[in-house]
């Protein structure tokens, strides 16, 4: 009976025992996470500032009431989900506070915290995956829609803090980074009368470049894209005629890689046709794309099936472009001036060589009397990152080398026949050389422009005496070309010696900058 007793005693101490320590456990701290996110420096505001521009700009973005951040915590490797509104907005309101709950599950230890504002909701099958579009794509009688990006202007924008250890009371200031850019289609009706556009356009290219798949997310922990680029930016306009001489501009927010390829505007007679319409008479020459950028395209149309890519639109008449050219470019256009006089010239050079810019422009003043090759000279003298190879024949001096630094750094000279330890460098801006070297000269720089040919490709030499003429194959070497007032000089590099008749020039031409 004694031990039996003493069994019970011990029992009973045993579960008051545990019942202290269950009463003495502390209950898990609520930890609270304030964020300041500061948008980006680089000027779309977070709601896009749809204003025309004479060129290429940076976004101004600007925190609004109603805002919201998408928040991923991850700690060991699992995903935590929110979304929070604005707190607080600063005056200039380029800073917003937010205020969470850090997720009960992260009970210690340091963190992952990813954010976004803007976009759509994360996927939900991993929500580190963020869905790049707000767009819907929905069929109604037939015919796809799309919602316009201005139904809601917010690009996207992100942040990743790394390591945040968990406590009562949190501080993250974090600076919003651009996720992609703003792309403004200018279109202007020249035709004479109404113009109503096909109901869908698509800015196309034969490469992958745009991440507008639906099934393309953004990898914020791996900061990645998911799947592959497509190969067009699509509009479906409102079937209200342009009046003639209206313009019209389309904006969309894109995430692409960062060089755009060479792309054509199409127009298609619906949304899934395949057949197109009609495609512009030039191209869009492929370029680098910073996000946190607004950049600017422009179209004409001249009828409902000719229309081509075009400077900023003005009232200039367009050149003749019958035998290439550019064709709203004009000496105003010109930045880099070598000279001095009263008569001006300009001089185009294009390398063909798939880096952009391409066809560059310079511009020349004298007076009294001067040649093509007086214009070229003075203009390679003039510009540091300019270098010719010429040689004495027929007469005078031929062209058979151009070369342009054109990320302006480094050495810059010429190499014949491999010989590296004997570097050629210019002269006031030239090189001497013989006609047999010219098959043979490499440039210093391998990422710069340069060409150089005599038997295995050649420079073609374009004349004329009006930019609004078209250019005509010169059958003199620019010793021999007398210029007049508002000549035009082209040299446009060839590599079919089978072509006679010289490589016309293209139609986007790029102003020479100063140093």
């Amino acid at each position: 009976m004694k031990k039996t007793l003493i069994n019970l005693f011990l029992v009973l101490a045993l579960i008051i025992s545990g019942c202290e320590k269950e009463e003495n456990i502390p209950e898990l701290q609520v930890s609270t996470l304030t964020i300041t996110a500061t948008m980006p420096d680089d000027g779309l505001e977070a709601r896009a500032s749809f204003s025309e521009s004479e060129g290429d700009g940076s976004m101004s973005v600007r925190w609004k009431e109603g805002d919201k951040l998408q928040l991923y915590f991850v700690q060991k490797d699992i995903p935590y989900k929110a979304t929070i509104p604005v707190t607080t907005i600063s005056e200039d309101k380029k800073k917003a506070t937010f205020k969470v709950k850090v997720p009960d599950e992260i009970t210690s230890g340091s963190f992952d915290l990813y954010g976004v504002a803007g976009g759509t909701e994360a996927d939900d099958t991993d929500p580190r995956r963020v869905v790049l579009y707000d767009k819907s794509i929905y069929q109604q009688n037939a015919d796809y829609a799309f919602r316009y990006m201005e139904d809601k202007n917010i690009p996207i924008l992100k942040f990743a803090q790394k390591d945040v250890v968990r406590a009562e009371n949190i501080s993250a200031d974090v600076t919003m980074q651009h996720l992609g850019w703003l792309l403004a289609l200018h279109i202007k009706n020249n035709t004479g009368k109404n113009l109503t556009l096909k109901p869908a356009i698509t800015l196309h290219s034969s490469e992958q470049w745009n991440y507008n798949s639906e099934k393309n997310y953004y990898d914020l922990v791996n900061d990645k894209f998911v799947n592959a680029s497509g190969y067009d930016c699509v509009w479906t306009p409102l079937q209200t005629p342009l009046q003639n001489g209206q313009a019209y501009t389309f904006w969309q927010w894109v995430a692409s890689t960062d060089e755009i390829p060479d792309m054509e505007l199409i127009l298609h007679d619906n949304v899934v046709s395949t057949e197109p319409f009609a495609k512009s008479g030039n191209v869009l020459r492929k370029r680098e794309i910073k996000n946190g950028n607004t950049c600017h395209f422009w179209v004409q149309f001249e009828s409902e099936n000719n229309f081509i890519f075009t400077r900023p639109f003005t009232d200039v008449p367009p050149a003749d472009i019958s035998n290439g050219g550019d064709p709203y470019f004009t000496m105003d256009d010109i930045r880099f001036w070598a000279g001095e006089g009263a008569k001006k010239a300009a001089l185009v050079i294009e390398w063909h060589d798939g880096k952009y810019p391409d066809a560059l422009v310079w511009g020349y003043r004298w007076d009294s009397d001067a040649t093509g090759l007086d214009m070229l000279r003075e203009i390679v003298k003039a510009d540091p990152f300019l270098i010719a190879a010429v040689a004495d024949q027929w007469g005078g001096k031929v062209i058979g080398g151009i070369g342009y630094n054109m990320n302006k750094t480094g050495d810059h000279y010429l190499i014949i026949n491999n010989e590296t330890d004997k570097p050629k460098y210019p002269a006031n801006g030239m090189v001497e050389v013989t006609s047999a070297d010219f098959d043979h000269i490499r440039y210093s720089d391998a990422s710069d422009h340069w060409q150089s040919g005599w038997y295995d490709g050649y420079w073609s030499y374009f004349v004329k005496d009006d930019r609004l003429d078209a250019w005509e194959y010169s059958n003199f070497i620019a010793t021999f070309r007398e210029l007049e007032d508002g000549s035009w000089d082209g040299w446009s590099y060839l590599d079919d010696m089978n072509e006679w008749n010289g490589r016309p020039l293209g139609n986007e031409f790029a102003p020479a900058l100063p140093d």
